[in-house]
């Protein structure tokens, strides 16, 4: 899980490492030792219900978000999701202010969530998982041979471009939405203490705004 790891981030988005210090780069692939592979296929044999604990845990969380009155992210299949569950994603109700309003408040929940280590990410922030986020697309950087973007075959890329904007409803999608984490060991208790951030929060940062 290291395809974030040298992502450079703008200037003005929220500091997050979660690599540490290790100069690895983006899009490098890396080799499990014996041991780790061996671990791996055992956690493996416990995935299905490794899924069902977290499924069960987003369903009583988005639940929650749903009595607040906001929107949790539409699934295909809400009783058996095509995603694992491990991110509980919903929207804030800000859609008639102006963008930069819109990115100041999302980066404002997002730290007050962060502050009880739900781990959320404004999905405007969320690194290269968001399609203006990766230079090497938006600027077109080439290869060592100027491939793709120099590949007579692929000339017709000049009439694209990748910068925000170019998807406009999923832009606005990703200034107004928050995800938190949903681990697959939550207890009872774990929820509730979720649950109860999520109610602070909503009553200090988006009832009153």
């Amino acid at each position: 899980a290291l395809h974030n790891a040298g992502f450079a981030k703008p200037s003005n988005a929220p500091a997050r490492n979660w690599y540490g210090d290790v100069p690895v780069g983006w899009g490098q692939g890396r080799r499990m030792t014996e041991m780790q592979a061996a671990i791996a296929r055992v956690q493996l044999r416990k995935l299905d219900s490794i899924i069902a604990r977290m499924r069960a845990s987003h369903d009583r969380i988005e639940a929650r978000v749903k009595q607040l009155g906001l929107v949790p992210r539409g699934r295909a299949d809400a009783t058996n999701p095509g995603d694992t569950g491990y991110y509980c994603i919903f929207y804030l109700p800000w859609h008639d202010l102006p963008e930069a309003v819109k990115i100041t408040k999302g980066r404002e929940i997002a730290s007050a969530l962060d502050a009880y280590q739900l781990h959320p990410w404004f999905m405007h922030d969320f690194e290269i998982h968001v399609y203006y986020n990766i230079p090497q697309l938006v600027e077109k950087w080439p290869m060592n041979n100027g491939c793709p973007w120099a590949c007579t075959r692929n000339a017709f890329h000049a009439a694209y471009h990748y910068a925000r904007g170019t998807l406009p409803y999923l832009d606005e999608l990703f200034v107004t939405a928050i995800g938190i984490n949903v681990p697959s060991q939550l207890t009872q208790e774990h929820e509730a203490k979720i649950v109860a951030v999520l109610d602070a929060v909503y009553e200090r940062y988006i009832r009153q705004a």
